[in-house]
């Protein structure tokens, strides 16, 4: 037999790389095997009955990267899933190890995702596919979807250069709809550093919206100096595309003054017959900014015969803007009442209403009732928002406005149960209709009607609706219901139970309400205070604001005995600082003894809290001679304490007793004569008022 060591070609030293070569290649062959088994699992728990495990399949799948490839079909599949946290993940994985057209076929999926619970991750994902999802957000911003319409600005903005043609072509169009303002949101978040450069390289682009855009945003200081901005605007005036010529026109506009060389080209352009009616409509809103108030009148006054009536109503609109105006132009804006156009005729009756002139006005109201007629939702809620403002004229409109209360546009039920609550005692017909509308499926409609029944109704009538509303499934209703009843003052004592109830909600704002509300019934809702002291004291945080509202509260329902001092003197003490101040301030406000309240209010000095202790100090000024065991700690403040607060309690001092406290005047007007602007300010309001050098702070 032959042995290896005469096997000629061989020796024992080179056979033991072979040997290790041949146990190499058989491990990998064994990893590999491995790989592959592991590779069939995770495809296999991609269709397990556990959510769990099928989203940690497809985790592991986009770890391993493009080793997954052949997993690709099935984690397609997946994106059909039920369960949206595995359709994320799988197109998370589908994106890691495929390809392009893998990509492609998840961002539909991760869009959809987009108003969903994993809104969020959806979009972050969407945000690295970069160029390849534009058109797929541009659709979203388009399709006017409020849920996802955020979000898919975001996703643009974070997208940064490859998103900018598509932002500016939204920007751009010349419907001011939500994706125009979702567009202006993303350019506004975009962080591209040559941001500028890149803008006016758009100007230039074959797209027309993408130059409108540019165009749009040259006016943008940040961005360009109006110096700069300029000759491109000019340049875009002359633009084949009316888009492009209303953009450059809007931000000439908003530049103003730096562009009045402009204007007359502008004024050109606005009375050209034959210029598009968008372009003639921009050249009315940027005139006010370019000219003088009077030229721009008497060009706004020849544009109200033009014979398109988007064109009048923007023109005769505008000459409201400039607010009260000469008895001519006045005149003309009320022959405008006539035009053949209702738009027209309900946007001359707005002008009057800015030109303040209320028998002017008061002839517009017919105007206003037809509009309430009109078949078209957009009129009827221009007139009923206008009733609104006009009300203290309106109250012929009444009937009309009671009718629209069925309105099947929620808008218009909303503007007509505010004009009827602001015309007031004459709209009480109307209080049956109101008080059906608490129970209308839209919950700002419900507040409105609620706020109106507590203007119109008495109390009596109101009482009973208003308590079924502090049940309401709506925060904001049952605020509403708790202004009411408080608007009714002592009237409502008997709402006060209901009221304590509140106190104990886990909204802030409503407990919030509650004590309001009880604070403006007054005396009769005495009993309420020891639940309104309780409150208080469980508040995690006290801020000025609560200050205000419990200590103001306890204050006009508090009475000079027993009743209000037993809650009240057991905060006194708290180890909350903030609290005994409430309780200090609500103690005088009710008009017990101060002497206890100056003693709490000292220990409040000793706090290092620059607003509690001007705030004490400003509550031991209204405790007249009780405030005297106080002056050796105010004296004390007026050496030691940072300058705001010395002049706090020097003012103290000398309201609680001036003859005894002369240096205390000292004190605030060498401030008023040498310190910094803001103390200077401070002091000089002090000074004024104890009627303090009066005269030379005026000089």
């Amino acid at each position: 037999m032959q042995s290896f060591a005469r096997t000629p070609g061989f020796s024992f030293s080179v056979g033991i790389p072979m040997i290790a070569a041949v146990g190499l290649v058989a491990l990998l062959c064994v990893q590999v095997q491995a790989a592959d088994d592991q590779l069939t699992s995770l495809i296999h728990a991609l269709e397990s009955a556990d959510g769990g495990e099928r989203i940690a399949a497809a985790m592991a799948l986009g770890d391993l990267g493009a080793s997954a490839k052949p997993a690709a079909p099935a984690l397609a599949k997946s994106l059909k899933d039920d369960d949206a946290p595995v359709r994320l993940f799988a197109a998370r994985a589908l994106i890691a190890i495929g390809d392009a057209k893998d990509r492609e076929t998840c961002i539909p999926v991760l869009v959809a995702e987009l108003d969903g619970d994993l809104a969020d991750e959806a979009a972050h994902t969407l945000s690295q596919l970069g160029a390849a999802v534009v058109p797929a957000l541009k659709q979203v911003l388009l399709e006017k979807d409020p849920n996802r319409s955020d979000q898919a600005a975001q996703i643009l903005s974070l997208i940064g250069r490859p998103a900018i043609p598509t932002i500016l072509a939204l920007a751009g169009r010349s419907e001011r709809d939500e994706a125009h303002w979702h567009a202006l949101d993303a350019f506004d978040a975009l962080t591209v550093d040559d941001l500028r450069d890149q803008l006016l390289r758009e100007t230039h682009n074959p797209d027309a919206a993408v130059r409108a855009g540019a165009a749009y945003f040259l006016h943008y200081s940040y961005v360009l100096p109006a110096a700069q901005a300029k000759p491109a605007l000019e340049r875009l005036l002359e633009d084949d595309s009316s888009v492009v010529r209303a953009g450059a026109i809007e931000s000439l506009g908003a530049i103003g003054l730096p562009a009045a060389d402009l204007a007359d080209a502008i004024i050109h352009m606005m009375h050209q017959e034959d210029e598009d009616p968008l372009v003639r409509r921009r050249c009315v809103l940027a005139l006010r900014h370019l000219v003088s108030q009077d030229r721009a009148i008497a060009e706004l006054v020849t544009i109200l015969n033009a014979p398109h009536a988007s064109l009048r109503a923007v023109a005769v609109a505008q000459i409201g803007v400039f607010g009260a105006h000469s008895t001519e132009t006045t005149g003309r804006v009320l022959e405008v009442l006539q035009d053949e156009s209702l738009t027209v005729r309900l946007w001359a009756v707005s002008s009057l209403a800015n030109i303040g002139h209320q028998a002017a006005v008061r002839q517009g109201i017919p105007v206003l009732i037809q509009g309430l007629e009109s078949e078209h939702p957009g009129d009827r809620r221009f007139a009923a928002s206008l009733l609104d403002r006009v009300a203290p004229v309106a109250q012929q409109a009444v009937p009309m406005l009671v009718g629209v209360l069925d309105d099947e546009e929620p808008s218009v039920r909303i503007y007509a149960i505010e004009a009827l609550g602001q015309i007031g005692a004459q709209a009480k017909p109307g209080v049956p209709s109101l008080i059906r509308l608490l129970m209308d499926p839209d919950p700002m409609v419900r507040q409105s009607a609620t706020r109106s029944v507590g203007k119109l109704a008495s109390h009596t009538v109101a009482r009973a609706p208003l308590h079924k509303q502090l049940n309401d499934s709506d925060e904001h209703v049952q605020i509403e219901a708790m202004k009411a009843i408080g608007g009714f003052g002592s009237l409502a004592k008997g709402s006060a139970e209901f009221l304590l109830d509140r106190l104990t909600s886990p909204s802030d704002r409503i407990r919030e309400s509650a004590v309001a509300a009880l604070g403006n019934i007054g005396a009769p809702a005495q009993q309420s205070i020891p639940a309104i002291a309780k409150t208080l004291v469980r508040l995690k945080y006290v801020s000025l604001r609560d200050v205000d509202l419990y200590s103001e509260a306890i204050g006009k329902i508090g009475r000079s005995d027993a009743q209000s001092a037993e809650p009240l003197a057991e905060l006194l003490p708290h180890a909350n600082p903030w609290v005994r101040l409430v309780a200090a301030e609500a103690w005088i406000e009710t008009g017990l003894d101060a002497r206890a309240a100056a003693n709490t209010l000292i220990t409040l000095l000793e706090e290092d809290a620059p607003e509690l202790a001007g705030r004490a100090l400003s509550a031991l000024a209204k405790t007249g001679t009780a405030a005297g065991v106080a002056r050796p700690t105010l004296r004390k403040i007026l050496t030691q304490a940072p300058l705001p607060t010395r002049l706090r309690a020097a003012w103290t001092l000398y309201k609680t007793d001036s003859n005894a406290n002369p240096k205390a005047l000292d004190v605030l007007w060498e401030s008023f004569q040498n310190a910094d602007a803001r103390n200077r300010l401070l002091a000089a309001e002090l000074l004024v008022d104890i009627d303090e050098h009066t005269e030379e702070i005026a000089s």
